[in-house]
């Protein structure tokens, strides 16, 4: 017996639509999450957080120091400790979706 599919394009496009939605998602998480661990003196640094593009950026001039943990309420950095968590944060947004 042969099953036969006449329009995988419309397949294509559900699971293209669904892909980037959860590409967003996690940008969007490791952005909140990155932001939530930057150290707050006049909150710059920390709502220097945006999504640009395919990354997550700062362009606060010092926040490569602070990711360097020159900032003792951030010793470990922020960046890199997200970057860490990053298969538990697409774990919990597949299971979201």
């Amino acid at each position: 017996m042969t099953t036969q599919v006449n329009d995988l394009s419309k397949i294509t496009i559900f699971i293209e639509k669904d892909l980037e939605s959860m590409i967003v998602d996690v940008r969007k998480e490791v952005r909140d999450r990155v932001a939530r661990k930057t150290p707050v003196l006049s909150g710059r640094a920390r709502d220097g957080w945006e999504i640009e593009g395919t990354k997550v950026i700062n362009k606060v001039p010092y926040i490569g120091a602070l990711e360097q943990g020159t900032s003792a309420k951030a010793p470990n950095g922020m960046v890199g400790t997200t970057l860490v968590e990053i298969d538990g944060i697409i774990k919990e947004i597949l299971n979201k979706q």
